[in-house]
Order: structure tokens, then C-alpha cells, then sequence
């Protein structure tokens, strides 16, 4: 994988050096006509989930182009937020709904991108992700009513 051999080249410390880059292929595509991933899939986030001992794959996934018409000048489309559970790393199942859709008149009626989760506890997680409203307002952090970034002061 591309985005796991930059990572280790970047941080190329001992623990780093140990792990062995194979490619096995994509092993979460596009998903099937009528599946809310059906158009594009990416920025994967993947962490282990100890009470079900398996690793849980959040990615991003894209509906159709200018779809709902409200987002059509900003994100052009809504992107939500998928899930998919595996084993052992290399043979997914992915969810059959979205884990995070957009909705309406929230700070993320646009899209919820870039998922990072991470596993607090015994069925505890925190899922962090990029946000748009309409009109390509992007909730990052900045404390202002109107894009309902008072809800999300930061990360």
C-alpha cells in the first residue's frame, strides 16, 4: 500500500523497519449499483477492536455528483463516512449502511470526510472527520454560529 510505505519511510524508526510492505490489491473498491459507495471510496482509517477481535476499516465514499443540489457549490455531491470489519487485515465485508451520512442543517450537511477513530474502551470510540456545509464552508475548528462550529470547537 502507497499511503503505509510513505508512512514507515517517513518515520523510519526501528519499530518501523520491522514490519514487511506486500501488495494484496485494493481491498475495499467501489461498491456495487445502489450501494452508498457505489461511486468512490478513500482516506481509510483502520484500528482493532479488542471486544470483537477484529480490525475496523472507517473510509470516506462519495454519492453522485450534485446530489442534493444544496451541496452542488461547495463539496458538489454529499460524502459520508463508511465502516468495514475484517479478520485479518486483507478480506473486508464492508457495512451495508453508512456509519456517518451528511444531515441537513448540521455542521456536516455536506459531507463527512477523512475519518480517524480510535478505540477508547469496552464499546467506546471517538471518530474525528472533516466537514462541509453548503456553499464550500469547511468546519475546521473556527468558532462560528453560523457554520455550527460552536458545537465542534476544534480538535
Amino acid at each position: 500500500m502507497t499511503v503505509l510505505s510513505l508512512a514507515l519511510w517517513a518515520g523510519a524508526s526501528a519499530w518501523a523497519q520491522s514490519f514487511t510492505i506486500t501488495d494484496h490489491g485494493v481491498v475495499v473498491g467501489i461498491g456495487a449499483s445502489g450501494s452508498y459507495y457505489e461511486y468512490n471510496v478513500g482516506s481509510p482509517s483502520v484500528t482493532y477492536d479488542p471486544d470483537n477481535g477484529e480490525f475496523v476499516m472507517f473510509f470516506e465514499y462519495r454519492g453522485a455528483w450534485g446530489t442534493p443540489s444544496r451541496c452542488a457549490s461547495g463539496a458538489g455531491t454529499e460524502w459520508g463516512i463508511g465502516r468495514a470489519t475484517s479478520t485479518d487485515g486483507l478480506s473486508w465485508t464492508v457495512d451495508s449502511t453508512p456509519a456517518l451520512e451528511p444531515v441537513e442543517d448540521t455542521f456536516y450537511e455536506c459531507a463527512a470526510v477523512q475519518p480517524t477513530v480510535v478505540y477508547e474502551g469496552p464499546g467506546e470510540w471517538h471518530m474525528y472527520f472533516k466537514a462541509w456545509q453548503e456553499n464550500g464552508k469547511v468546519c475546521d475548528g473556527v468558532d462560528d454560529p453560523e457554520w455550527g462550529c460552536d458545537l465542534v470547537p476544534g480538535i
